[in-house]
């Protein structure tokens, strides 16, 4: 499969939008309204927290990984955190989560980061084959913790 990555502006917003209501479904998380959606997208495309490379071919677009840059990341270096990678169905298989994955390693390198974190459901066993194959460890010694939105607005009152 030949996909073209690039960074994607304002208008490719629709496909951004169709592929995040794919990674929701991935997930089984219910998708988003319309509004909703694209508050999301208008956010991610501003520039201001993360950064997106995406994957188009011939029939439109086929994958993403969303990041951003973490500093201080420990006494090495900055580093990039991957928030998402995601291939669409009909792409996997095909070199293009390798071919992404390289490119963040290149950007990462680029700017000076001495490594590239991320996460994955311990039930998305394609995807730990996938990191275990390009050679990532896994980092037992992390506990993951999320505050969901009724604990993190109680924290926030005090």
């Amino acid at each position: 499969m030949s996909a073209e990555l690039f960074h994607p502006g304002a208008g490719e917003a629709a496909a951004l939008g169709r592929l995040l209501d794919e990674v929701n479904a991935h997930y089984h998380i219910a998708p988003l309204g319309a509004a909703a959606r694209r508050g999301q997208v208008e956010r991610m495309l501003s520039g201001g927290h993360v950064e997106i490379l995406m994957a188009r071919d011939a029939e439109g677009p086929v994958g993403l990984a969303v990041y951003t840059f973490l500093d201080p990341a420990g006494a090495e270096g900055p580093a990039l955190y991957m928030k998402e990678l995601y291939v669409s169905p009909r792409a996997r298989g095909s070199g293009l989560g390798r071919r992404m994955m390289a490119r963040l390693a290149d950007i990462a390198t680029a700017k000076g980061c001495a490594r590239m974190d991320w996460t994955t459901e311990r039930w998305n066993e394609g995807a730990l084959r996938f990191y275990a194959a390009l050679g990532a460890e896994l980092q037992e010694q992390k506990v993951y913790f999320r505050l969901g939105a009724p604990a993190l607005a109680a924290l926030a009152k005090g």
